[in-house]
């Protein structure tokens, strides 16, 4: 499951990439189209990650032509002065196709057709996920209860390790956490500030009933505690209440 967040965050990675080309070629005398056609082949990377077949050429287009000035105007008064010319012409080349990178990105966030909000729902208890505490403060626990249209149970997906996500609580930024270093049968979830560890980190099984939850923690997933409420680390056994539905918010 992608979010528009996770494409922003894969984008930005391939914009960094294009700059650093830019930078290392807009140096050279006659380099403005060669720049040119590194924007128009950063752009469709950018469409890529949000999933956009198709976009407004003219407003892209407007936006290249401004990047193209930009270029040629550098190519033209800097490409004969030695050294000193040379590396501004490659800090304007690297700064006006960031620039460019970022505005395609906030143009594909608002045309993607990626969601970016959810809604998760306990297959067996029909109960959402949520944040106890509506401010979201650190240790702060998650558990079950019902749909209200609350921030505290909406979540957003961001990318983690390797091939992993962060479950985002959207009520404080703050991430779905296993607290203490020994992860056991029935321990119970919270949000903490997100540094990225272990316990933060999960992967998606989809299945046709739900989809798992994968802790990091070889055969564990999360699941829903039915005596509680709580949202609690689990053995994987394949019962409804390990799987989870995501729904648009």
């Amino acid at each position: 499951m992608k979010t528009k967040r996770m494409a922003a965050s894969e984008a930005r990675h391939l914009v960094d990439g294009w700059t650093w080309r830019a930078a290392l070629t807009g140096w050279a005398p006659g380099s403005s189209l060669v720049l040119t056609g590194f924007d128009i082949a950063m752009i469709s990377d950018v469409a890529s990650c949000f999933e956009v077949s198709e976009f407004n050429a003219e407003t892209i287009a407007a936006s290249a032509a401004a990047s193209a000035a930009g270029k040629l105007a550098s190519d033209g008064l800097l490409s004969w002065v030695p050294i000193v010319g040379w590396i501004t012409k490659a800090a304007v080349a690297a700064t006006v196709t960031k620039a460019l990178g970022e505005a395609t990105i906030s143009y594909m966030w608002s045309v993607s057709p990626l969601h970016d909000l959810f809604y998760i729902k306990n297959v067996h208890t029909g109960l959402l996920m949520d944040i106890s505490d509506c401010e979201g403060a650190n240790g702060a626990h998650v558990h079950q209860w019902e749909a209200w249209n609350g921030n505290n149970q909406k979540w957003t997906l961001e990318c983690g390790l390797r091939d992993c996500v962060r479950f985002v609580g959207i009520v404080s930024g703050r991430v779905l956490d296993l607290p203490g270093g020994q992860p056991h049968e029935g321990l119970h979830f919270q949000v903490w500030d997100s540094w990225n560890g272990m316990n933060q980190n999960f992967w998606l099984a989809p299945s046709d009933e739900g989809t798992y939850v994968h802790t990091c923690y070889e055969g564990m997933v999360v699941a829903a505690d039915s005596a509680s409420r709580r949202i609690m680390l689990k053995h994987q056994s394949g019962d409804a209440a390990e799987r989870w539905t995501f729904l648009q918010a």
